[in-house]
C-alpha cells in the first residue's frame, strides 16, 4: 500500500483527499436533505381534518435516497460554482481597476448571488424530488437553517478547542 502511495506524490494525494472530502461532505448534505425533507412532511404536510367524517393527507414530498440526493447537491454545487464563478470574475475585474465602477456594487452583487444561488438549489430539487416549487422553497429553508445550526457548532467546537490551549 505505501508504494501506492509514494507513486501518486504530492498532487495525487491532494487529489485523493478532494475526492474523499466531496464525498464525504456530500453524504452529510446528503442526510441533512433527508433530514429537512422527512421535518418538513411531519410537520407542514400533516393530515387536514376536511370535515369530521373525512380525512386527507396531502401528498407528502418524496423523501430521496442517500444516493439520489447526493447527486441533487452535486448538480446544486455545479451550478452554485458557476453563479459563484461569475461573483469571482467581477470582483477580479474591481481589483484590475480600482476606480471602477464595481466597487460599490460588489457587496451588492454578492447579497444578489447568494440569493440566486438559493433559488437555484430550490429549483434543482424541485425537479430532482419532484415536487412542487414551493415546496422545494421549503426544503431549501430548513436545510438552510439546519446547515447554519451545524456551522455554528462547528465554530464554536473549533474556538473552544483552539482557546482552551491560549
Amino acid at each position: 500500500m505505501s508504494g501506492v502511495i509514494e507513486e501518486l506524490g504530492g498532487p495525487g494525494i491532494a487529489l485523493v483527499a478532494l475526492v474523499i472530502l466531496l464525498v464525504v461532505g456530500l453524504w452529510i448534505n446528503a442526510m441533512v436533505l433527508r433530514i429537512a425533507v422527512s421535518l418538513l412532511n411531519r410537520f407542514a404536510f400533516a393530515k387536514e381534518r376536511v370535515s369530521e367524517a373525512a380525512e386527507r393527507q396531502i401528498h407528502p414530498i418524496p423523501e430521496p435516497t442517500t444516493t439520489s440526493a447526493m447527486g441533487m447537491l452535486l448538480v446544486a454545487v455545479f451550478i452554485n460554482f458557476v453563479i459563484g464563478g461569475i461573483y469571482a470574475i467581477l470582483a477580479t475585474a474591481q481589483k484590475t481597476s480600482p476606480e471602477s465602477a464595481l466597487v460599490e456594487f460588489l457587496p451588492k452583487i454578492r447579497i444578489i448571488c447568494a440569493v440566486v444561488s438559493f433559488f437555484t438549489t430550490s429549483a434543482v430539487f424541485s425537479f430532482l424530488l419532484p415536487t412542487s416549487y414551493l415546496r422545494a422553497l421549503g426544503v431549501a429553508f430548513v436545510r438552510m437553517i439546519m446547515m447554519l445550526v451545524i456551522y455554528g457548532i462547528t465554530a464554536l467546537a473549533w474556538l473552544l478547542f483552539f482557546r482552551s490551549g491560549t
